[in-house]
């Protein structure tokens, strides 16, 4: 008996491991920074089927300028990560230069959308985001309610109480919400009870890059409402049925209570301690003291021989100390790829997709290394191959409309 699985079964597939894998993390202890041990054959079976997949889609699509501009970035890492091997191991060169960049920047080559139902994705990717929205805070509802974890661990989240549902850490999550958020607002054109639950998880993750993210929306939302000049009875429902559930929280939850010590860590005692505004802050102080001709050959170059240059928060930084300005100035080019394509190929998807990128490099990147999570560079490649897509498939459907008028 000969069992077939297309090429649409196996997308799915690595698409709905790729965001569930670690919602195992609600069943496993953690550790004493907080984080779930997530055994390791996981993450090694994880990395095998993902090969996997690369080799059963192959390569076929033809280059494109993300694709030509993605190779000059890559080259450039391999060279100048070989080049800093006297500095380092060749376990932190094929980290830090292949397998968090290199190999999962190859989706972006992938020809996955080779005789691929779009509708059904679409509806596929729906689906899965809305569970894995409801599975984060039903497990977070519970801990707030002090059930115990049947597994007999105390602890349900990862630094305590933060939201993660299933991306293993917080801010990644808030990376997924972020995406999410603009979709289904560009895809509806309009304010739902459904985009307030989840601008109310990126609160309850506590990223803050996501919450920035959501301070932009609200300010985009809010203009484009005063110039429409009219008081939808959505909005209005809206506000009616958040308002008791936003006082609920504040009295019954402590809500109040977490948004004050969130002011508090972030702004007040970043005098005092390592914060996520004073530790970006240091960062800053750090590059401008770096900034000398007695580095000239680090600041073009890069250099690998810091061990705290490999784990800064931003991700431009993170670039720029491995790989220098040359490394730096190649993705930067990659990222202005990515954004003309989108706009060439424009498709019912693109103004949500190009929103969520400008937020990705010019907030996200300044605040966050999410180059170095694999879960999310899969995530953005993929859907970024089938936004790009639609968008080609609408022009060419367009010009042979239009060549049979005339015809």
């Amino acid at each position: 008996m000969t069992i077939l699985i297309s090429k649409q079964k196996i997308l799915f597939i690595v698409f709905a491991l790729n965001a569930l894998l670690y919602s195992l993390v609600y069943f496993y202890p953690l550790n004493d920074f907080g984080e779930p041990q997530i055994p390791q054959f996981l993450k090694l079976l994880y990395d095998l089927i993902l090969v996997f997949f690369i080799i059963i889609i192959g390569f076929k699509s033809k280059l494109n300028q993300i694709h030509i501009f993605a190779s000059i970035f890559l080259i450039t890492i391999l060279v100048l990560g070989l080049i800093h091997i006297s500095h380092t191991s060749i376990a932190d060169y094929l980290h830090y230069s292949v397998r968090n960049i290199f190999f999962y920047n190859l989706f972006l080559f992938l020809n996955l959308t080779y005789n691929v139902d779009i509708s059904k994705f679409t509806d596929f990717h729906e689906r899965l985001f809305k569970f894995i929205l409801y599975f984060g805070l039903l497990f977070f509802s519970f801990q707030k309610l002090g059930v115990t974890n049947p597994f007999g661990f105390h602890e349900w989240m990862w630094e305590k109480n933060r939201l993660i549902a299933s991306w293993l850490n917080p801010n990644s999550l808030g990376f997924y919400l972020i995406f999410y958020l603009f979709y289904f607002y560009f895809k509806e054109n309009k304010i739902s009870i459904f985009l307030g639950l989840i601008v109310a998880s990126i609160f309850l993750s506590g990223s803050l890059t996501a919450i920035i993210g959501v301070v932009f929306f609200v300010g985009y939302v809010s203009v484009k409402f005063l110039k429409s000049k009219k008081l939808k009875p959505s909005f209005l429902l809206l506000i009616s049925v958040l308002s008791p559930i936003f006082i609920y929280m504040i009295i019954e939850l402590g809500a109040f209570d977490y948004i004050l010590f969130k002011i508090d860590v972030l702004f007040i005692q970043k005098s005092t301690v390592h914060t996520s505004v004073s530790t970006r802050v240091q960062n800053i102080n750090d590059l401008i003291e770096y900034m000398s001709f007695d580095n000239i050959a680090s600041i073009l170059f890069g250099d690998f021989n810091s061990e705290n240059y490999r784990r800064l928060d931003s991700q431009y930084l993170n670039i720029f100390y491995n790989y220098g300005l040359i490394g730096l100035v190649s993705y930067l080019f990659f990222q202005l790829a990515v954004l003309h394509e989108l706009m060439k190929y424009p498709s019912q998807f693109s103004k949500a997709f190009i929103a969520f990128s400008l937020w990705l490099y010019l907030i996200a990147f300044n605040l966050t290394a999410y180059l170095y999570r694999p879960n999310l560079v899969i995530f953005y490649s993929i859907m970024l191959v089938f936004v790009i897509h639609i968008g080609k498939k609408r022009l060419i459907t367009s010009s042979i409309n239009e060549h049979t008028r005339y015809n």
